[in-house]
Parts: C-alpha cells; sequence; structure tokens
C-alpha cells in the first residue's frame, strides 16, 4: 500500500500542478476582464477574451482529467489489495481457528486492525489532488513573501525640506536582466518644480515610483533630505509625501475620506487641500458635496474628475515633496490650468514637486528639466536652456522659469534677387534698399530680444562680474552706458556688419550699437553709411 501511495505522488503531481497553474491564469484573466468591462463592451472584444479565457481553462480541465484518471487507477488498485488483504486475513484467521491456534474473537480482531491500518493510506491516496494543489498554493506564498520586504521598526523622523537627491540609481524589473535605469543622479533643491520628460519606455514613471518609496533600486539611493525612501517606514514617509500615480485608483467610500486619504480627517485641512487642488467649487456642485458616495474605484466620477480628486487626496497634509505621473493625462483646459496654478502656488509655498510629463504645457511654471532617455539622464538644466536644445530657439514657447511668454516669431531675412531683365528706376531701388534695412532692422530687433530672454533665465545662478577696460568688456557690455544698455552678443555683431556692408571696427560697433539703443535711428543709419 505504501508503494501505491509513493506510485500516486509520481504519476499524478506533475499534471496537477499544470492543472493548478492553468486555473490560476483563466481566474487571473476573468478577473482583468471584470475591471475594464467598459473597453470589452466598447471594442467588442469579448469573444476574443473568451476564447483565450476558454483555452486556459481547457487547459486546465484536460490536465485535471488526466491527473484523475491516473489518480482513480492508482485508488482502484489500492481499494483491490486492501480487499484482497482482508480476504487473505480473514481467510489465515478462520484456518487458525479451525486447527484450534486461534479464538474466533481474536480472528475477528486481527481483521479490524488491518482494516484500521490500511484506512489512512487509501484515504491519502483519494484526497491526493487536494494536497497537491495546498502545495502549489504555499509555494506561491513562499515566493511572493520572500519578494517582500518586511520593514523594521524605527523612530520617527522630523519633518523633512524637501530636498531630493537621485545618486547613482539602477533599477531592473523582477526576473528581467535588461535594466530599466542607469546609474540615474541629479539633485532637486527644495521648492523646485522638476520635469522629468523622454520617450516612451524611458523610465520615468519607474524613477517616479522609486521617490516615493514604492520600488527599490537595484543599486543606488533616492534620498529625501539624506534619509533613503526605501529605508523609511511607509507609515512614517507617507505622511510627508504626495503621489498622483498614471493609473489614478480611487477607494470606495466618500470624495471626504478619499482626499484625507481614507481616515477620519480633519474637515479644515480637506478643504484646504481642495482649494489648493482646485476641485473645491466642483465637489460643492455635486449632490452630496463631500459626502458624495464615489461607488468602487471611483465609478460615479469621470475621468478628469478622479485625477482631480486624486491629487487633492496627494496634496492633503501639506506634504514637502510631490510627485505628479502625467497629472494632466484626464483633464481639460479648465483643469489643466487649474493644475499649473497650483504648482505654482505649492512652489511657492516651498514644497518640492516633481512632475513627469509628455506635453510641455504642463511646465509652465517649471525651474528645470531632467531628460531621460533609454533609462539614463540624456540631459538636466534649467527649463528654457534644455527646451531650447530639444526645441530650437524658433520653437521655444516657454518663458523664464516662473513666468509665460507667447512664442514670438523671428522676421526672416529674404533678399530679393535682382530681375536682370527689367531694370529697376532708381524709386523702386530706394524702396527695395528701404525694406531690406528695415527687415535687417526687425532682424536685429528680435536678436535682441531673444538674448534678453537668455539672459533673464541665466541671472540666478552667474554672478555679476565688473566690467573690464577697453572698448568693450570681456562681459559684452559698453563701458559707461547705462544699466539699460544690454550686452553686445556675436549675433548682434554679425548683424551690424552685415548692415554697414564693410569692415567696422569694435569701437564704430560699440557707437552704432548706442544709438540703436538709445533709439536715434537716422544717426545710427548715417554711421552704417560712413557719412555720420
Amino acid at each position: 500500500m505504501f508503494l501505491l501511495a509513493l506510485l500516486n505522488e509520481v504519476v499524478t503531481r506533475k499534471a496537477l500542478a499544470q492543472s493548478s497553474q492553468h486555473a490560476f491564469n483563466a481566474m487571473s484573466q476573468a478577473e482583468a476582464a471584470a475591471r475594464n468591462a467598459d473597453v470589452i463592451e466598447a471594442m467588442g472584444m469579448m469573444p476574443n477574451l473568451l476564447a483565450k479565457w476558454g483555452k486556459a481553462n481547457d487547459q486546465a480541465l484536460d490536465m485535471q482529467a488526466n491527473a484523475s484518471d491516473r489518480g482513480g487507477i492508482v485508488s482502484s488498485l489500492s481499494k483491490f489489495f486492501r480487499m484482497g488483504l482482508q480476504i487473505g486475513v480473514s481467510s489465515a484467521g478462520a484456518w487458525l481457528v479451525i486447527q484450534g491456534d486461534m479464538t474466533p474473537g481474536s480472528m475477528i480482531a486481527g481483521s479490524m486492525i488491518m482494516g484500521r491500518a490500511l484506512g489512512p493510506v487509501e484515504q491519502a491516496i483519494g484526497t491526493w489532488k487536494g494536497f497537491i494543489g495546498a502545495r502549489a498554493a504555499y509555494g506561491r506564498l513562499k515566493a511572493k513573501i520572500a519578494e517582500t520586504d518586511i520593514e523594521a521598526k524605527s523612530m520617527p523622523l522630523p519633518r523633512p525640506k524637501g530636498n531630493v537627491s537621485v545618486e547613482n540609481v539602477t533599477y531592473s524589473h523582477p526576473g528581467h536582466s535588461e535594466p530599466v535605469l542607469r546609474n540615474v543622479s541629479f539633485k532637486v533643491l527644495a521648492g523646485e518644480i522638476v520635469g522629468l520628460i523622454g520617450p516612451t519606455a524611458a523610465g520615468k514613471s519607474t524613477l517616479a515610483r522609486i521617490l516615493v518609496g514604492n520600488v527599490d533600486p537595484r543599486n543606488g539611493h533616492a534620498r529625501l533630505d539624506n534619509m533613503d525612501v526605501s529605508e523609511w517606514p511607509a507609515a512614517d514617509r507617507g505622511q510627508y509625501i504626495g503621489y498622483l500615480p498614471q493609473d489614478v485608483e480611487l477607494f470606495s467610500g466618500t470624495i471626504r475620506e478619499n482626499i484625507s486619504r481614507m481616515a477620519e480627517g480633519d474637515s479644515e485641512l480637506v478643504i484646504e487641500a481642495a482649494k489648493k487642488a482646485g476641485v473645491h467649487e466642483m465637489i460643492l456642485r455635486m449632490e452630496k458635496g463631500y459626502e458624495t458616495q464615489i461607488g468602487d474605484g471611483g465609478a460615479a466620477l469621470s475621468g478628469g474628475q478622479r485625477q482631480r480628486i486624486a491629487l487633492a487626496r496627494a496634496i492633503y497634509g501639506n506634504p514637502c515633496l510631490l510627485v505628479l505621473d502625467e497629472p494632466n493625462a484626464n483633464l481639460d483646459s479648465e483643469g489643466e490650468n487649474a493644475l499649473m496654478k497650483a504648482m505654482d502656488s505649492l512652489s511657492n509655498e516651498g514644497m518640492t514637486i516633481i512632475i513627469v510629463a509628455h506635453r510641455p504645457n504642463v511646465l509652465r511654471y517649471a525651474d528645470k528639466i531632467v531628460v531621460l532617455r533609454n533609462g539614463m539622464v540624456d540631459d538636466f538644466g534649467f527649463r528654457d536652456d534644455i527646451l531650447e536644445k530639444l526645441q530650437g530657439p524658433k520653437h521655444l514657447a516657454l518663458g523664464g522659469p516662473k513666468g509665460f511668454e507667447a512664442p514670438q516669431a523671428e522676421p526672416e531675412l529674404v533678399l530679393s534677387k535682382p530681375d536682370r531683365a527689367k531694370p529697376k528706376t532708381a524709386e523702386q531701388a530706394g524702396r527695395t534698399g528701404e525694406n531690406e534695412m528695415s527687415a535687417r532692422l526687425s532682424r536685429l530687433q528680435a536678436i535682441k530680444q531673444r538674448n534678453a530672454r537668455r539672459s533673464r533665465v541665466k541671472s540666478e545662478a552667474v554672478q555679476s562680474k565688473p566690467p573690464a577696460t577697453g572698448v568693450i568688456a570681456a562681459s559684452g557690455e559698453i563701458p559707461g552706458s547705462s544699466s539699460s544698455i544690454k550686452p553686445i552678443t556675436s549675433d548682434i555683431k554679425a548683424e551690424i556688419v552685415s548692415l554697414a556692408g564693410r569692415d567696422l571696427s569694435e569701437a564704430e560697433i560699440s557707437e552704432i550699437y548706442k544709438l540703436y539703443q538709445s533709439g536715434e535711428k537716422q544717426s545710427m543709419l548715417e554711421k552704417l553709411k560712413g557719412t555720420g
């Protein structure tokens, strides 16, 4: 009987394990279909999903039937051997009773003892399927627990200022050798707004999850005020961090409970967070205001409403670090304007904001930008410098770090070729010369405006130096000029020489530029012609 039990384990173990795995996959597919019922119904995906689920379910049933057939054969053999043993023992006992070597009571007692001894073995063979399923579930649970780090108890830390430091962070998904992030490093000062941009699959969302402590990097550290967020218990760390994920999830309950992070919540703090997120008026227009039930997963709300309420949840409690992963994905223009105003207001209060974005307009109030490409930092610097590198100066749609300027198209200088077939009259030639000169002056004005925008961005990071002696100082400023005279750049010098149509000395260039800055156009034109 023991050999039969061992044989049952050998012939049914693999089939039952495969059956359990296929059944688990089929159940997972059914749960995923239930969560995305709207998409499935709208796009007619039900037949395809049913076919896929049916394939996994059929495989589970086939393997289970195979294991049951094998187990049934072994179970039948065990019953055959048990009945044979009982008949043999009873026959031997009867023979001994007839011979006078045993009493009838001893024969019956021996038969009962043998049946009791063989019963557990037979039951084990019959229930072997349940044992295999329990063993597979235990293996999955053990593997899941091994992947989860148990947080050790630690003392609570004081409120951080909001300085973020990413130090050589490398991360790869479990089971994959190819890293998603490779040696990512940058620093963010408290109160700054930093944009994370880059192509799809560059690692932006993964980096955002590392910054809030949801996943641990394989190498390196993500620190909040010098404390590694992966080593900081979530129960203490969470009150200082706000997080708006790419896929917004709300919980069954009221709007007030969701904003207060499913706690009772102070009503003043809830309203304050809603006002900062720009959703207070929207909530008041609902049927029961803050006590409105939103249903499972926020089913009673639109995608934009869920995203804006989730933003209020992230702001609740006035955290020092706010991480937003594509917060404008479901927002209309009104919601997007409220988001940008909230970001500017929170930054002025000292909150550090890191925003993952694909659309540049949400970076309106950003101070710096991190460009991720292929899991590495491709560039990092002031916003306008980065956008100018990516888009070019003619497509730069954003102004200084805290302001916004509409795009200004620079006038192009187009020189027409002379018509040799029909010579122009003196009046036409003079008009053409005036047009060309006007176009060149417009070009000079555009270059000056562009350089002024660049200097505003860099003025905070570069300390001013006293001008050197000479006609033009090393910084490009004209000695003795007023504070309104802007530096002469190489672009402006080249344009002045082009306007004159002849070689000019540095002194002549400086004098012409002074006249241009002071608005003395006629005198400047005479100097350009060499008659002044």
